[in-house]
């Protein structure tokens, strides 16, 4: 899944499940920026943990010329076409990941960007929740727990079974 976080509760919040067959962190990040730039026409600095984005975003002048020669090719065409509409509108930056209040406190990160960072990691969980192969894959899951459980009662009994043969021999 993929997450926009604007504020706490706020309308233009973005949680929704990553499209596509290929579902890679890399691709999460991208899609959200790309939805962050066609969901608000205005300046935006939009503030990512990925060093991907960051690093693509920043080369696009390069990149853009000749083609991108990497991964996820499609969403990158994507966001190059949303650069070239606005060029200089957007503003990308890196924000520290998975930091925590004690990080806050020893000034590695400000509030605001602890706040943000960490809802946007919520909307995109809550994104990838809504995929509906999730609910095969937690169904599927929980039958191969149960018959592995049935499977170790059966091998515990023939165990004590085998115990208690050998007792009587």
């Amino acid at each position: 899944g993929f997450g926009v976080y604007w504020g706490d509760n706020h309308p233009s919040n973005i949680s929704l499940p990553l499209p596509g067959w290929a579902q890679t962190n890399q691709r999460a990040e991208l899609t959200a920026v790309i939805k962050a730039m066609q969901t608000d026409s205005r300046h935006l600095h939009i503030r990512t943990d990925s060093e991907y984005v960051l690093n693509g975003f920043h080369r696009h002048e390069v990149w853009s010329k000749h083609g991108w020669r990497g991964d996820n090719r499609d969403l990158w065409d994507v966001l190059s076409q949303e650069i070239r509409a606005s060029p200089g509108r957007v503003i990308v930056s890196k924000v520290k990941a998975h930091l925590t209040w004690q990080h806050v406190s020893a000034g590695l990160i400000s509030a605001e960007l602890k706040i943000g960072n960490a809802g946007a990691d919520l909307l995109a969980g809550a994104g990838a929740d809504m995929h509906d192969a999730l609910v095969g894959l937690e169904e599927r899951a929980r039958d191969r727990k149960a018959k592995a459980r049935k499977r170790r009662r059966l091998m515990v009994q023939i165990l004590e079974e085998r115990d208690l043969m050998y007792q009587e021999l």
